[in-house]
């Protein structure tokens, strides 16, 4: 063999070596991620806006309440309302749960929109979002 193919041997073997010593790392980051999702609470948002019809800038709220595995909550978990702009969901209002998963956002509107609740998750909860309302600004 000469230098040349000898060198090649090696490296090949050792970026080898190195893959195949990661290979069980990365498989086990894999299940902890699947393991943690598989512990995380299932929640369901139960929501509604309080009018589906409203004058520009008239202050209205969405309430409702998570559907979660456990009877009591932390308060202080955040629920955000989005609006359907050019494609995508976008944040506009923000507010937090009650202890007993309860919540009240207040908000007001210069245009018609559809909107949704969105609870983006914690270590301990999985995200979930409700249904979606169009609020006609009249």
């Amino acid at each position: 063999m000469t230098k040349t193919l000898l060198r090649q041997l090696v490296v090949a073997l050792i970026v080898l070596g190195t893959a195949l010593a990661g290979a069980p790392a990365i498989a086990s980051a894999t299940q902890d991620h699947e393991v943690a999702q598989a512990r995380q609470g299932k929640v369901k948002i139960h929501a509604k806006p309080s009018k589906l019809k409203v004058k520009a800038h008239e202050s209205f709220h969405i309430g409702g309440n998570l559907e979660v595995n456990v009877p009591r909550g932390a308060s202080g978990e955040t629920i955000i309302v989005q609006s359907w702009q050019n494609n995508t969901w976008v944040n506009i209002a923000y507010g937090s749960c009650t202890p007993s998963w309860t919540f009240r956002v207040s908000l007001s509107l210069s245009f018609s929109a559809t909107l949704r609740v969105f609870f983006p998750g914690t270590v301990n909860y999985s995200e979930a979002v409700s249904e979606s309302w169009a609020i006609a600004v009249i």
